[in-house]
């Protein structure tokens, strides 16, 4: 589904472990043809005191997007740093509890991460990163306002993530191999360490796709790549991509545009260009999340001061 309704439910009595609880939501809604319809929704949980059972069972994704809102509502009554703050203790309190009871034997100077939450530290990263939540006077009212409309109403709950923790494909090897492939380019890493001067990189987030040329790839690879190709028009971008079968490395890009386009669900494209050390890379940077971003920490950093919220909470 493309639309996500977020509810947190609280049961007080006690469950029984030897029998499933259920929950059950109903959807009233009308179709396009205007007929009243009520879509009911029954999931069956198995019930567990076992830290281990519950934290096997815990979704990333639906956990993620709840942090994510309930900091847009938060937004509404405190300071951002208050927001930010709390985001991280938040992200710290189930690893916290994971370690208490289900790592109690691990060296306290490592930081133990249950397999379902492994990722939550680097998406929580991501998130404070975002023009949602990033502080400094140079993001504008109005794209952090657009930022909340995009967060809390028109992603889905695959494309949030995607949106937090864009794909950075390598299509330099990718669109010099003459065997025809129908897998996609290898992925790197969010860092300035992939940025490679003769390499080109693809990022997707779901919202936009931003191809980044190093500064020493070739005058004919570009050309192979664009009709016309003149670097004013690929700083203004106003140049157009070639289209299928106009050469080889174009028919390879523009399956992987395909791919990308169905994957997000998008049905269409917004491709930005962007050279190395040109005008617009900075936007390219913005996406970088596991380093350094005006003054927020990269994630080896981060992820010391969640280790060290995590110390604090289970002393």
């Amino acid at each position: 589904s493309e639309q996500v309704i977020l509810a947190k439910l609280k049961y007080d009595d006690k469950l029984d472990e030897k029998s499933p609880s259920f929950v059950q939501c109903a959807l009233l809604y009308t179709t396009t043809f205007g007929e009243r319809r009520i879509r009911v929704h029954t999931l069956q949980l198995p019930v567990s005191s076992n830290y281990v059972n519950i934290f096997k069972g815990a979704d990333l994704d639906t956990f993620v997007n709840y942090l994510a809102r309930t900091a847009i509502n938060d937004m509404s009554n405190t300071t951002l740093a208050q927001v930010r703050n709390n985001l991280v203790d938040k992200c710290a309190v189930p690893l916290s509890t994971y370690r208490k009871y289900c790592a109690t034997k691990a060296n306290p100077s490592n930081l133990i991460l249950p397999e379902a939450l492994k990722l939550l530290p680097i998406y929580i990263l991501c998130l404070l990163k975002s023009t949602l939540l990033r502080p400094g006077i140079n993001i504008k009212i109005d794209e952090r306002t657009a930022m909340m409309n995009i967060f809390a109403g028109s992603l889905s709950l695959n494309n949030m993530l995607l949106f937090l923790f864009p794909r950075l494909f390598n299509l330099t090897a990718y669109l010099q191999d003459q065997e025809e492939t129908i897998l996609l380019p290898t992925i790197t890493r969010l860092s300035t360490e992939s940025l490679n001067p003769q390499e080109i990189l693809l990022l997707d987030n779901g919202q936009f796709q931003y191809l980044w040329f190093g500064s020493e790839v070739s005058q004919t690879m570009r050309e192979k790549l664009f009709l016309n190709y003149n670097f004013n028009q690929f700083e203004s971008q106003t140049l157009k991509l070639a289209p299928r079968d106009y050469t080889p490395e174009a028919t390879k890009l523009n399956y992987v545009f395909d791919v990308i386009t169905t994957q997000n669900k998008s049905g269409f494209l917004h491709v930005l260009y962007g050279a190395q050390h040109g005008s617009h890379e900075f936007k390219f940077n913005n996406y970088l999340c596991e380093d350094k971003l005006n003054e927020i920490m990269n994630y080896v950093d981060f992820l010391c001061l969640v280790h060290k919220n995590i110390q604090q909470k289970i002393n």
